[in-house]
C-alpha cells in the first residue's frame, strides 16, 4: 500500500511498469492462495474476484481454474457475467439481515443511492481533451490527457483518480485508449482498455470501471480540467429504492462488501497493472508457453 502514491503518479504521467515473468508468477500464485483462503472462509465473492483477476492474466493457470471449478455452484457467479447495466452493478455479497437491521439501514441506503446520481473529478495534468456524451453510444470527443485529480467518482469512491486517455469518437463509433486507477473509499480499482469501432456496454471499460449510460462532459485544458457525470441508472435505482427494490445490488440492507484485506486489494491492483503492460504480458506468456509446451 505504501507504493500506491508512486503508482498513481506513474499512471497519471502515462508511464508503464514492467514486471519480470518470475514476479508475475509469484503474484498470480499469491492471489490464488488468497482466493483459496477466502473459499475456506466461505466468502465466494472475494474468492471469485481474486480468481477472475488471475485468469485475465493467465486463462490456463491450473490452480486458478481449480478454484473457479470449486465456485461453480456459488450463487455469486452471476455478478461477474456481462451485464447491460455494466459498472453500475455493485459486486457485493448477498446477506440476509434482520428486520431491525433493514429498517435501520433504510434511510442510509436512500442517502447513498442519491449520492450515486452525480460524480465529478477536479484534476491537474497535461493535455487537451473535450468529450460530451449522452450515454457513450452518443458522444463526441477528441484529444489526449494524462491527469490526476480528486473528487466523488463512480463506485462510491471519494478519493483520487489518475488517468491517461486519448480519443477521437463520434456518435456510435470511434477510437479510444484509456488507462485509469481509483483509490478511495471504495478501495482500489484499475483498468486499461482500448476501443475501436462501435462502443457497447459489454466492453471491459464499461463493465468494470466507467458508466456507459452516463450523461456528462469531460474537459481538460492544458493543465486543469473537470469531469462531471449524471448517472441515469443510479437515479432510477434511487427512485425505485424507496420500495426497497435494489436492482443495482448496492444497498447495505441486503448486501455486504467483499471482505478483502488491504494486501488482497493491493494484489488486485498489481494484477491489473500487469495486465495493462504489453511488455510484461508478452514476456510472461512467452515463458508460460515454453514451460507448458503450448
Amino acid at each position: 500500500m505504501r507504493c500506491l502514491p508512486l503508482a498513481l503518479s506513474c499512471l497519471a504521467l502515462g508511464c508503464a511498469a514492467y514486471y519480470p515473468p518470475q514476479d508475475v508468477t509469484a503474484t498470480l500464485n499469491q492471489a490464488v492462495h488468497a482466493a483459496q483462503i477466502q473459499v475456506e472462509r466461505r466468502n465466494p465473492l472475494a474468492a471469485e474476484q481474486l480468481t477472475e483477476a488471475v485468469l485475465r492474466i493467465d486463462p490456463g493457470h491450473p490452480a486458478a481454474r481449480g478454484v473457479r471449478e470449486s465456485l461453480s455452484s456459488s450463487n455469486v457467479r452471476f455478478l461477474f457475467g456481462r451485464s447491460p447495466v455494466g459498472s453500475n452493478r455493485a459486486r457485493r455479497m448477498p446477506v440476509d439481515r434482520s428486520v431491525g437491521a433493514r429498517i435501520g439501514l433504510y434511510l442510509p441506503d436512500r442517502f447513498f443511492d442519491l449520492l450515486d446520481v452525480i460524480s465529478f473529478d477536479l484534476h491537474l495534468g497535461l493535455g487537451a481533451l473535450v468529450n460530451v456524451h449522452v450515454t457513450r453510444a452518443v458522444q463526441i470527443g477528441a484529444g489526449g490527457r494524462a491527469t490526476g485529480g480528486i473528487g466523488w467518482h463512480d463506485h462510491r469512491s471519494l478519493g483520487v483518480l489518475a488517468q491517461t486517455e486519448s480519443e477521437f469518437v463520434l456518435p456510435g463509433v470511434g477510437a479510444q485508449a484509456y488507462l485509469g486507477a481509483l483509490a478511495g473509499t471504495s478501495g482500489l480499482l484499475a483498468v486499461g482498455d482500448a476501443l475501436a469501432g462501435v462502443h457497447s456496454p459489454s466492453a471491459e471499460l464499461y463493465q468494470e470501471y466507467r458508466d456507459y449510460w452516463a450523461v456528462g462532459v469531460s474537459l481538460t485544458a492544458v493543465v486543469i480540467g473537470l469531469d462531471v457525470d449524471l448517472h441515469p441508472l443510479d437515479l432510477a435505482d434511487f427512485l425505485v429504492g424507496f420500495s426497497t427494490f435494489d436492482f443495482l445490488h448496492d444497498d447495505f440492507a441486503a448486501t455486504r462488501g467483499l471482505g478483502l484485506s488491504h494486501s488482497e486489494r493491493a494484489l488486485l491492483w498489481k494484477l491489473s497493472d500487469i495486465g495493462r503492460s504489453k511488455r510484461t504480458m508478452e514476456a510472461y506468456l512467452a515463458t508460460v508457453e515454453a514451460e507448458r509446451g503450448t
